[in-house]
């Protein structure tokens, strides 16, 4: 049975996760890579959330949800482990997300992967994203991809 639940993003199994998905990142776009922190603050409601799925108690995904704009949300920290992945955990997780992003008041929602993630990449356009020109820090990285979503 698959739950999702807001979770403390310094929880022991939030931390684990970031953990594993940090490790991911390192493996698929380098060691030096940056990812950089966020704050509890940050994924705290109504502006923001963190969750946790847990695949018959057992924490398998996360996803973060922050403010980046007075009516812009930013999905971060969005991972599946492996041995969780194609039953679906990705989806509810991001649509959970989204629900956060409409009941918190945000007009759109906005991401950035990486080219080396065609999975990602899949599900965010599955989902209705599209494709957007990064700004800022992804502004100047070639392995980045961003995506918006209108919610309303």
């Amino acid at each position: 049975m698959l739950t999702i639940a807001p979770e403390p993003i310094h929880s022991e199994d939030a931390r684990a996760l970031i953990a594993d998905m940090l490790d991911l990142m390192r493996a698929m776009y380098g060691p030096d890579e940056e990812f950089g922190e966020i704050a509890q603050a940050q994924v705290t409601p109504p502006a923001g959330l963190f969750l946790v799925a847990r695949l018959n108690g057992e924490a398998v995904g996360c996803a973060a949800l922050r403010q980046l704009k007075p009516d812009i949300g930013e999905i971060k920290r969005m991972f599946v482990r492996d041995a969780a992945r194609g039953q679906g955990v990705a989806t509810r997780l991001l649509r959970q997300l989204e629900q956060q992003a409409r009941d918190a008041g945000y007009a759109q929602i906005w991401l950035e992967t990486g080219i080396y993630q065609p999975a990602a990449i899949h599900l965010y356009e599955r989902e209705g994203y599209v494709r957007m020109p990064c700004a800022g820090y992804f502004g100047t990285e070639p392995p980045s991809v961003c995506y918006r979503k209108t919610l309303r």
